[in-house]
């Protein structure tokens, strides 16, 4: 698969026009040490660090150029994309195609420079940094039943499942409201009735497929009861 740079923010999806030459991800402990005297040093292990991608590239004002992968937008076009997502205070997601990074993201830092002789190009350098919402989570408590209770009641059989599974690559039936993430985050469009395709699969969030058109065209992630694989 080829590697594209895909930028979704509030509902818009967008490629970064030119690739970079390497791409730098950075995944870290976070762990602490400290020193007892029976023991000397002693390493307390904790959850790691957010991931962190950085690359450098440019976006060129001439897009006849064969490397140039999107040709509708000039330098000025991503530069706002990217200072807006900055200035929004909400994260963006980050998907890098070949490659499996898909998530959400901030931009943490994002250094820009012009050149003599071609300084109609921007030449940047952009770090991502992987975001996490923290969400409250609410746990209902239920009475026990007892054995013997149990025991009594009679035991309903489990009809056996019919329903296939999705895959990336799936034709499906969609029935049900597009989100700009995986999370619910943006509600828009409702499906009915649609004829999508499965690219991209999160199985930790509330809407965890994310369907395009037949040609390829993105739609946006939906819930589990809203697909039917064909």
């Amino acid at each position: 698969m080829a590697i594209g740079i895909f930028v979704e923010y509030k509902g818009q999806v967008t490629q970064l026009p030119v690739n970079p030459e390497e791409l730098k991800t950075k995944n870290s402990a976070n762990n602490e040490s400290t020193t007892s005297i029976a023991l000397g040093e002693i390493t307390q292990m904790s959850f790691p660090k957010l991931s962190e991608v950085t690359f450098t590239s440019f976006f060129p004002r001439d897009t006849f150029r064969s490397y140039v992968l999107n040709k509708s937008g000039t330098p000025e076009t991503y530069v706002r994309l990217l200072k807006r997502i900055m200035d929004g205070k909400e994260p963006c997601r980050l998907i890098i195609s070949g490659v499996g990074i898909n998530m959400l993201a901030t931009v943490e830092s994002f250094e820009q420079q012009r050149k003599a002789g071609i300084h109609e190009d921007v030449y940047y350098d952009i770090t991502f940094k992987e975001y996490k919402m923290a969400k409250a989570r609410f746990v209902k408590i239920e009475k026990k039943v007892s054995e013997e209770k149990k025991a009594s009641q009679p035991q309903k059989e489990q009809a056996p499942s019919t329903k296939k599974e999705v895959t990336i690559g799936a034709k499906v039936l969609v029935n049900g409201q597009l989100h700009r993430d995986s999370y619910g985050e943006g509600p828009g469009q409702t499906e009915s009735n649609a004829t999508r395709l499965v690219n991209y699969i999160n199985m930790k969030g509330s809407h965890p497929y994310h369907v395009t058109m037949l040609d390829g065209g993105w739609r946006g992630w939906v819930t589990a009861d809203s697909v039917q694989v064909l």
